[in-house]
């Protein structure tokens, strides 16, 4: 996939997106999100201010976003990043203020994404 393709892909539908953080003992957290994109291109979404994930990322700010399609075969694109918490703002997307709350910009470092071939799968 190109990386307009994976914009692209990113920014259709509804899609949530699973989110992998790291916890304390190293282990992998891995929770679904709702997200937007900035005019940036970064990955915009809400937390709780002490939600695991918002304590992981303070602490590891190193993330992975994946997003799918959620049907078979299953297209997706992964995001590896940086993120940070910020706490009570309010972001502007496109023509949409978004409410003031807890928030986390994910700068995007790599994105990769692979379209499955549906036609030829049957």
């Amino acid at each position: 996939m190109t990386k307009d393709e994976m914009k692209n892909f990113i920014l259709q539908g509804t899609f949530t997106g699973k989110l992998g953080t790291i916890n304390k003992d190293g282990t992998p957290h891995v929770v679904p999100i709702w997200y937007t994109v900035d005019g940036e291109d970064n990955i915009i979404f809400n937390t709780g201010d002490k939600s695991v994930k918002a304590k992981n990322i303070r602490r590891v700010n190193r993330v992975r976003l994946c997003v799918d399609d959620q049907t078979p075969l299953f297209s997706f694109v992964t995001i590896d990043g940086i993120a940070l918490v910020m706490n009570q703002v309010k972001f502007t997307n496109g023509l949409k203020l978004l409410p003031q709350g807890t928030w986390v910009i994910l700068s995007q470092k790599s994105m990769v994404g692979e379209i499955a071939l549906k036609e030829n799968f049957w």
